[in-house]
């Protein structure tokens, strides 16, 4: 397969990732997606399931020195983070075949075919989905300061092509992953993120996005103008493509907490949709595996 698509995924985002797959096998058909699982109980459970199209890789396969090193010296969120590029990385290593890989997070949620991006941009060798913080009911000046701790681009659809620019690229945000990987954006460090903002200057064709639709999330929901048009959701006049479900936490099936949207009450239609759409998968796994416990803990909600 010349394009796949890839993700990390911990024991407390196996809910939202088991979602993620249903939305791709209703939306792309034939895709294959490489999940690098860093909980061992996630890894034997996606083993079990046999799911179409996923194809499961140990956080031990990867081709990383010190892997416990970093594991005891970052928070799991972080730990998963800096592991972005070293799985893109190890990927391109081991199927050198492959032309393109997607990285994607677990919480995302496709709502038609992402095809029409790679289409859109065939030769970019990287290509970056914008984060513009839109948040019409807060100050100017604190929408100027999220922007600049967030970034200009969310990590968490993110593509690379198997050519000099995009190798170049990748192996230069491994580099900066692997030096520094920490939540701290008041200090200017978010993660893996802040990084992207580097790219377009540092290496030639990285592009935004041009479609589209395409991960959308609560920094900017606000401003959007979602409808439904022949069962399919539209924003302004394209489809949306793929929604950003960030800062869900299910503490059980029927509590999930949205950490960044807690008081809100104009949340979008499809919200509902996902809410079922993960107590669906709370009870596929269930089936599988009555003993897995994907819970969110106490200090994440």
């Amino acid at each position: 397969m010349e394009h796949v698509y890839c993700t990390v995924l911990s024991r407390q985002r196996l809910y939202q990732a088991i979602a993620l797959i249903s939305s791709m096998h209703e939306n792309i058909g034939n895709f294959l997606l490489y999940t690098l699982c860093v909980d061992d109980n996630v890894f034997e459970l996606l083993r079990k399931m046999k799911l179409k199209g996923v194809e499961t890789v140990r956080a031990d396969a990867l081709i990383l020195p010190r892997l416990s090193e970093f594991k005891d010296k970052y928070r799991l969120n972080e730990f998963c983070w800096m592991l972005k590029p070293v799985f893109l990385d190890h990927l391109f290593t081991v199927n050198p075949a492959l032309e393109r890989i997607t990285y994607i997070d677990a919480d995302l949620f496709f709502w038609s075919d992402p095809s029409v991006i790679f289409t859109a941009q065939p030769q970019s060798p990287v290509l970056l989905s914008g984060c513009e913080v839109k948040m019409p009911f807060y100050p100017r000046s604190l929408v100027a300061r999220l922007q600049e701790m967030m970034g200009r681009y969310n990590s968490g659809f993110i593509s690379f092509r198997n050519a000099p620019e995009g190798r170049l690229c990748l192996n230069w945000w491994k580099d900066r992953c692997l030096e520094s990987c920490v939540d701290k954006p008041w200090d200017g460090e978010c993660g893996d993120q802040k990084y992207l903002d580097e790219f377009p200057a540092l290496f030639p064709g990285v592009s935004e996005i041009a479609t589209p639709g395409v991960n959308i999330g609560h920094w900017n929901n606000a401003h959007c103008d979602f409808y439904l048009h022949k069962r399919r959701i539209y924003i302004g006049g394209s489809r949306l493509i793929c929604y950003h479900f960030s800062g869900f936490r299910i503490v059980d099936k029927n509590t999930i907490v949205q950490v960044y949207e807690s008081n809100r009450t104009d949340l979008p239609f499809f919200y509902r949709i996902y809410n079922h759409m993960l107590k669906e998968s709370i009870d596929v796994v269930t089936k599988t595996d009555p003993g897995f416990d994907g819970f969110a803990i106490e200090d994440e909600v």
